[in-house]
């Protein structure tokens, strides 16, 4: 599998961590190949092309965790509204 599927990949399954070390480790690959004259001035587009992507996705789990959150806050609102919430004793 190459860099630019393992950073999709982990991407895709949330691991940003990993994500951001493997493109840190692609990133200095490209850059040493580049100084060597083993790449030319595609690598350099396809890394940015990756670093778009790896942007859009990063965007998309965001927009997912912020629905997930205003739907808990919700749940917390309806449940502290009728009694069932950590803040309130029943009687």
């Amino acid at each position: 599998m190459t860099a630019p599927d393992e950073i999709r990949n982990a991407m895709q399954v949330g691991d940003f961590v990993r994500a951001a070390r493997r493109f840190e480790e692609h990133t200095r690959s490209v850059c040493a190949a580049l100084r060597s004259g083993a790449a030319d001035a595609n690598a350099i587009k396809d890394t940015r092309t990756l670093l778009e992507w790896c942007r859009m996705a990063a965007l998309a789990w965001r927009a997912h965790l912020a629905g997930r959150l205003r739907m808990i806050e919700a749940q917390a609102y309806v449940a502290h509204a009728y009694g069932e919430g950590p803040t309130r004793r029943r009687s």
